[in-house]
């Protein structure tokens, strides 16, 4: 049995576990299975002004718009790389290896994250609610009142999150975020019922990279844009095998 139809057969079982089998399951490729499940935000500092001061520093720059949902602008600057407290998922297990393969340097250790949205709601809730979060819709829950202003967001644990408005980006990889609570701790740690992680053997990366060159999961179509076609272009010129 080839290393690929193994992996699969793992992934199933995984979704199984999680009971995702009838039920939409999330998807989280990462280059290394230690950088575990927290966000830029978190593990990068523990300064105590640093999410304000990134915030009011994003808003500076002529990318922002002052006039939108200050959920919008967060997602905004997690599409352009800024530290945030959201971790990018997706319902594409082909994303998911796009993004474990094609980034994080040459010492790989390639792993899927899967993640079971409904229940990891139901364990921030303390409660049945199953329900992907709509803040953005919800006046009381505004991300710069409650996380930044106010100080008061009401979970301690990440919670599954939509959009709030989909960008090109976000439709091509079919993604989704995860808003990380009060806890500094990763969601591995303490969600270890709704998570699950499947390594992608790297002796057969190769075998993993041609699944995703034939089913046509490459730079520019997870990043239908300009950037999206030159970082397509320099793999082919200075990375070909």
């Amino acid at each position: 049995m080839s290393d690929w139809t193994e992996f699969l057969i793992e992934i199933k079982r995984k979704r199984e576990e999680l009971k995702c089998s009838h039920s939409g399951c999330w998807y989280r490729g990462a280059a290394q299975i230690s950088h575990g499940l927290l966000p830029k935000l978190i593990w990068r500092t523990r300064k105590p002004d640093t999410e304000d001061n990134l915030y009011r520093g994003y808003l500076r720059t002529r990318m922002a718009n002052q006039n939108v949902n200050s959920w919008i602008t967060l997602s905004d600057m997690q599409h352009f790389g800024t530290a945030t407290r959201l971790l990018d998922w997706t319902e594409c297990l082909g994303v998911a290896l796009f993004f474990a393969l094609n980034f994080g340097g040459e010492s790989k250790k390639p792993v899927i994250w899967l993640l079971n949205p409904f229940s990891l709601a139901c364990r921030a809730r303390a409660s049945n609610n199953k329900s992907i979060g709509d803040f953005h819709i919800d006046p009381e829950m505004d991300y710069y009142r409650r996380f930044i202003k106010e100080k008061n967001w009401p979970y301690k644990y990440a919670m599954p999150f939509y959009a709030p408005r989909p960008n090109e980006r976000i439709h091509a990889q079919r993604g989704f975020f995860t808003v990380h609570g009060t806890s500094d701790d990763s969601i591995h740690n303490y969600a270890k019922r709704h998570v699950r992680a499947v390594s992608i053997p790297t002796d057969s990366l190769s075998d993993f990279e041609l699944f995703l060159e034939m089913a046509g999961i490459d730079h520019t179509s997870m990043f239908p844009d300009h950037e999206g076609w030159l970082r397509k272009v320099e793999k082919e010129y200075f990375y070909a095998r």
